[in-house]
């Protein structure tokens, strides 16, 4: 297996060289964790991938960094300091004031045997490391606790199935837009059609809100990725409630 990248030029729609960042028999990823490229707003490019662990279930993460727009990466760290035989990804990269570049990452090893045996011991914990331009790893810092965050959630009273009966359907979006070669008019026409209104326009960068059905914001997505750069989607889900008088009562 491979982890290859690829310059594009935007202007030409042409692809680079392709660039190995990373091979062998031990590189893992499904369909949930997966490698991933961050570029850093100084220049930096930064690469992770999961490397398996001799324990059957564990794995752990390898960090690159490239200086040079990925021609060449700097030999792989890994941001974790334990070698116990426990999962380590999902992966998340940062701007980090101190370094330029820092990472998140969900890490199991206070959980005996790791996620696939029985009998675990501790919870799962969000941790985090910087990493600096030439690629070295700084220190952890554990975050939080995730079982600390479950025993906040608020227990569920009822549970009602909205798609039995007749309601109405809403979802906000955010979306963080960057229009070029005079997109603007295109966009415009695209905002007034689907409602939707934006928050800020900076250079190019727009930043806009859109309430409506989940099928309409697919839709609006799919008619602003044909003449912007889609740099951010944020979306709510769907919040439902029964139309006109209640249909479900509590039993």
């Amino acid at each position: 297996m491979k982890f290859q990248v690829a310059p594009l030029d935007i202007a030409t729609n042409v692809w680079g060289p392709t660039v190995t960042i990373a091979s062998g028999d031990k590189l893992l990823a499904n369909w949930a964790d997966f490698p991933s490229v961050f570029a850093a707003s100084n220049g930096t490019l930064a690469a992770h991938w999961l490397e398996r662990g001799t324990a059957r279930g564990s794995y752990g993460i390898r960090v690159a960094t490239s200086s040079n727009s990925g021609r060449t990466w700097t030999s792989p760290v890994t941001p974790h300091r334990d070698d116990s035989a426990s999962e380590h990804g999902f992966v998340s990269f940062f701007e980090s004031p101190a370094t330029g570049l820092g990472l998140v990452w969900l890490d199991g090893r206070e959980m005996a045997g790791g996620h696939a045996a029985a009998g675990h011991a501790g919870a799962m914990t969000l941790r985090s490391a910087s990493i600096t331009k030439a690629g070295a790893a700084g220190s952890e810092t554990v975050i939080d606790q995730i079982e600390k965050q479950l025993g906040k959630l608020v227990d569920v009273v009822e549970l009602m199935d909205m798609t039995k009966s007749d309601h109405i359907e809403r979802e906000l979006a955010l979306f963080k837009l960057h229009v070029t070669n005079g997109g603007a008019d295109k966009l415009a026409a695209a905002l007034k059609q689907f409602e939707a209104r934006v928050l800020n326009d900076q250079s190019g960068h727009y930043t806009v809100e859109i309430v409506g059905g989940s099928q309409e914001i697919d839709r609006f997505l799919k008619r602003v990725a044909g003449i912007t750069d889609v740099v951010t989607v944020v979306r709510s889900g769907a919040m439902a409630v029964s139309r006109g008088a209640p249909a479900q009562t509590r039993g």
